[in-house]
């Protein structure tokens, strides 16, 4: 008898452990489904970011470079014209590159920045500088603008003053060291 108690009790063991490894079998297999899951919406992420970039990598923001008089150039664009500063050498009279713009300093409307106009968006040459009229679309939690131009133009910028708020349509002057142009490609 003694020896059937213990081929019960190791059978209990046996059973105990297929348990144990019936659920680690379950829970790898689960853990497999989910990383298959996160797997799967990255590709589609991926996909959708290929065909987005396919789509609009012809919408990019394009400047004809109208004058050089390094390390400052003055602009032609569907959106106006200006002058900036850059640090891009390879920028001569006549080329037509894709770019992005930075302003180098913050806005203020005690300074440099106006809200409210009936101008049309974009770059209007002024004296030595660039008169941009942008939509503010965004402003986040370290006062960082995001400011529209256009479909293919976006410039962000910070604000010091909290006058400046999301929707308003702003005059912003800047001189053209304070506005600085980046060609990223052509």
């Amino acid at each position: 008898m003694d020896w059937l108690i213990r081929i019960g009790f190791g059978l209990l063991m046996v059973e105990e452990v297929l348990d144990l490894v019936i659920t680690k079998e379950l829970q790898i297999v689960q853990g497999c489904s989910i990383f298959m899951k996160r797997l799967g919406i990255l590709i589609e992420l991926k996909t959708f970011l290929e065909e987005y970039k396919n789509k609009y990598k012809n919408k990019a923001m394009n400047v004809v470079i109208t004058k050089v008089e390094y390390p400052y150039v003055s602009f032609n664009s569907n959106h106006g014209e200006g002058i900036a500063y850059t640090s891009s050498p390879q920028l001569e009279s006549g080329s037509t590159h894709s770019v992005e713009f930075d302003i180098l300093s913050d806005l203020n409307t005690n300074e440099n920045t106006k809200i409210g106009t009936n101008k049309k968006a974009g770059f209007y040459c002024e004296d030595n500088g660039t008169l941009i009229v942008a939509l503010v679309e965004s402003i986040d939690e370290y006062d960082c603008l995001c400011l529209r131009i256009a479909t293919d133009c976006i410039i962000e910028a910070n604000k010091s003053d909290n006058t400046i708020s999301t929707g308003d349509r702003l005059e912003i002057r800047l001189p053209k060291d304070k506005f600085k142009m980046t060609s990223i490609g052509r």
